[in-house]
């Protein structure tokens, strides 16, 4: 069994094939990628300068605009949460200030489900502009 690694803090795995983007030259806390027979699993958690408002609006057009359908919303003042889903994948987007550090983060969750031969591959990352 695969127990998945932990990425460079320097640099975004090339393993998270969603369609998202991320602050350019974001400060990274986390980045894990773990895959194995049964899909894929991924989690970037990055500092960001924008205002949450911002980026949860920002997130959710750029989702509905790349065809996930957004499932779930949680949009309280100081943490915002939205889950989408396309084909076999899912996404999780999670926006809170954290107290500690003084920063508005946001933590990109993705999984997959293994995809049948017949079936459309993965989508590809994508820089989209912010």
């Amino acid at each position: 069994m695969l127990f998945g690694k932990y990425q460079s803090v320097h640099t975004i795995s090339q393993d998270m094939p969603f369609e998202i983007s991320v602050e350019q030259n974001p400060e990274i806390v986390r980045n894990f990628t773990q895959v194995e027979s049964k899909g894929l699993y991924a989690v970037l958690e990055v500092k960001s300068k924008k205002s949450l408002g911002d980026n949860f609006s920002f997130y959710r057009k750029t989702l509905e605009s790349n065809g996930w359908i957004v499932k779930e919303v949680h949009n309280d003042p100081l943490i915002k949460e939205m889950r989408a889903i396309k084909g076999n994948s899912t996404i999780v987007i999670e926006l809170y200030f954290n107290d500690v550090t003084h920063s508005n983060n946001t933590v990109i969750t993705y999984s997959t489900a293994p995809t049948p031969a017949s079936s459309t591959p993965l989508p590809s990352l994508r820089k989209l502009p912010l």
